[in-house]
């Protein structure tokens, strides 16, 4: 509670009379603390996802010899259909596996925001 109201007072232009008025509404709207510590511990156990048990580069050899493509065709720069519908569906299958978008634009030779794009665009 006083770290409370001494970020109020350094925030603000209360004076000590008003904290003092301030500090009973404050301590019947707050909750304790332990309250508040594992609510924050539930939130970071729901956000965090499952981590792949293998790097995305063994992920990639698995998904190239059950698809039959290469890296050069999924790195290829260029706007043909076929390599967009190729590079398109390992990155969608690589964030339903669980790797993150820096992980995948790592590996590609890309930006992260170009994997967002992409799964963006195949939402659609």
């Amino acid at each position: 509670m006083e770290e409370i109201l001494r970020y109020i007072k350094l925030y603000t232009d209360c004076d000590d009379f008003a904290l003092k008025r301030i500090k009973p509404i404050l301590e019947k709207h707050l909750k304790p603390k332990v309250v508040v510590k594992n609510k924050i511990i539930e939130i970071v156990r729901f956000n965090t996802k499952a981590k792949p048990d293998i790097p995305i580069q063994d992920y990639f050899s698995i998904y190239k010899d059950t698809y039959s493509v290469t890296y050069k065709d999924i790195t290829r720069k260029c706007r043909r259909i076929e390599t967009l519908k190729i590079r398109n569906a390992f990155v969608r299958s690589a964030i339903e596996q669980g790797y993150t978008q820096s992980e995948i634009a790592r590996y590609l030779g890309m930006n992260h925001t170009t994997i967002l794009n992409i799964i963006k665009k195949s939402k659609v």
